[in-house]
């Protein structure tokens, strides 16, 4: 790596951390910012870490030319899903593999390290706004006990804004309603609107 391409590094990763916890496993000095540490044991690999929450890595990659102006598609999904890892360990639960994309399978997550940033008003009113449109479909639903998961679902959402870790309720309620999705089955007309509400939903997790 280049002294350039370093400092460019550096220079994004103090954007991020102005904002964000940033997860590192074993101490990371290179980046020249504050990292939460979540190695456990110094001689733990994080190879081992990763098998013990199910999620498989391969570190093939670890010693490929990661200086060309490109990357191979092989070193781009090896450093995201370095990525999923980190925050999978730092939740602290393994993965179910059963779904897609896969999800946690403890639902009670609760980050090690997390730096909770306040919904902008923006979000809480697109929030309120995706309440109201995902309430409409309970009109055309004839299952009674979707209907109740809806209305819960509908009342987590606007409680969730309010919380200190509101993104992580808001993933919550996002893996419900994907299960809700599933069980409407021929229900053409309200599939359609609860998978926009998850992705409305996304969408607002994405934007910070």
């Amino acid at each position: 790596m280049s002294y350039e391409q370093l400092q460019t590094i550096q220079r994004e990763m103090k954007i991020v951390a102005n904002n964000r916890r940033i997860v590192s496993f074993g101490p990371e000095t290179t980046i020249k910012c504050t990292t939460s540490d979540i190695q456990r044991h110094p001689r733990l690999s994080l190879q081992a870490a990763a098998d013990r929450i199910r999620v498989p890595i391969s570190k093939s990659e670890t010693m490929s030319n990661w200086c060309g102006a490109q990357l191979r598609d092989d070193q781009i999904q090896y450093a995201a899903m370095d990525a999923i890892v980190l925050h999978n360990i730092n939740i602290g639960t393994a993965l179910d593999w059963s779904y897609s994309p896969p999800r946690p399978s403890r639902p009670d997550i609760s980050p090690r390290f997390f730096d909770p940033v306040a919904p902008t008003p923006t979000q809480m009113h697109k929030v309120a706004e995706i309440r109201f449109e995902m309430m409409e479909v309970v009109d055309w639903i004839w299952d009674v006990t979707i209907i109740d998961i809806l209305e819960a679902t509908n009342t987590q959402l606007g409680l969730a804004t309010g919380e200190r870790s509101w993104e992580i309720e808001v993933s919550k309620q996002v893996h419900i309603l994907e299960d809700v999705k599933e069980e409407l089955g021929d229900q053409r007309k309200s599939r359609e609107r609860i998978g926009w509400t998850i992705e409305a939903l996304r969408g607002v997790l994405e934007h910070f």
